[in-house]
């Protein structure tokens, strides 16, 4: 499923730490590790040199990105995978998108950095840009957040569903990503399905008619959430395959508050482990637009410190 695993680098130290983790998904996938670096070209830039300085700087340019990721390269014991890297010139999200978006088979493997400096242009904008407008999945981890160990214990996987076939795309690419994040171990891949809880003021309204819809939104959801639980266990046996449903105000506020904490026991304030990864498609219900429910994901690449691994929906023929 991901042949190509793709690294944005920026030039900094940070940047690299997604290397390590792609790595490992290339390898076991037996796939190919792409380092990528975008050399930022202004529309200015371009108008203040003739054509001649143009292309020397180009060059120059050129020469020192090829020299940044041959140091990357020398820096991480790649020797086990196959690697190759690729200089972009142009703006940063529109250059990464276009390249991205062209890959087969494809994942994507960034860190999202916690401030923006001007040397790190792999922030909020443009993993914003990746999560709206990429076509192949990506993975997204946080410079000071959440670290995906997988040789520590066994991953968790906190995969968001809706009811949808749209929102059931994730299953697949992420049950491939858990396995090959750590082939040796169990790893749990839990369901959750967040059932929208109504406001006082609509409790209060129709107070009957109130519980008797949410008795049925709750019912239906475990339906559902046992057939696809029992078909993801069917076709990917190394899975310990959980479930779970859960009424919610604030989803993408509950869902991070789920994945940092982990279940709420039986005792008042004390949760259970916390989850190594969230997981979700960027479309769902309704035929909604796709950047109406992205705005969950982009809310939880904002808020949350738990890596986070988006599929977009089916490119529509």
């Amino acid at each position: 499923m991901f042949k190509q695993i793709i690294v944005p680098l920026d030039g900094s130290l940070a940047a690299e730490q997604a290397v390590p983790l792609a790595a490992r998904i290339a390898l076991a996938s037996l796939g190919r590790l792409k380092l990528v670096h975008v050399v930022t070209v202004s529309p200015e830039q371009k108008l203040l040199l003739g054509a001649k300085k143009q292309q020397q700087r180009h060059e120059e340019e050129l020469q020192k990105a090829n020299d940044y990721l041959t140091g990357v390269i020398e820096r991480h014991p790649l020797t086990a995978v196959e690697v190759e890297h690729k200089v972009l010139f142009g703006q940063p999200g529109s250059t990464l998108l276009k390249y991205i978006n062209e890959q087969q088979s494809a994942l994507v493997v960034l860190i999202a950095f916690e401030e923006p400096e001007l040397k790190r242009w792999i922030f909020g904008s443009v993993a914003q840009e990746l999560v709206r407008n990429s076509t192949i999945p990506m993975l997204i981890l946080r410079e000071k957040g959440k670290e995906l160990e997988p040789d520590a214990k066994p991953p968790r996987a906190l995969v968001c569903l809706d009811g949808s076939e749209l929102a059931e795309t994730v299953l697949e690419p992420a049950a491939y990503l858990l396995r090959n994040l750590a082939l040796s171990t169990q790893k749990e891949f839990h369901l959750i399905r967040m059932v929208l809880k109504p406001t006082e003021r609509e409790e209060a309204a129709n107070l009957q008619i109130g519980i008797s819809v949410r008795r049925q939104a709750w019912s239906e959801a475990e339906e559902y959430l046992r057939a696809v639980s029992k078909r993801v266990a069917e076709n990917h046996p190394e899975l310990q395959v959980t479930w779970a449903v859960q009424e919610s105000i604030s989803v993408a506020k509950d869902l991070i508050k789920l994945a940092m904490l982990g279940e709420e026991t039986s005792e008042p304030g004390v949760y259970a482990e916390a989850y190594d990864l969230i997981a979700l498609t960027t479309v769902g219900r309704q035929g909604l637009d796709r950047h109406i429910l992205g705005s969950v994901a982009e809310r939880i690449l904002h808020d949350a410190t738990v890596p986070l691994f988006v599929v977009p929906p089916p490119v529509q023929s």
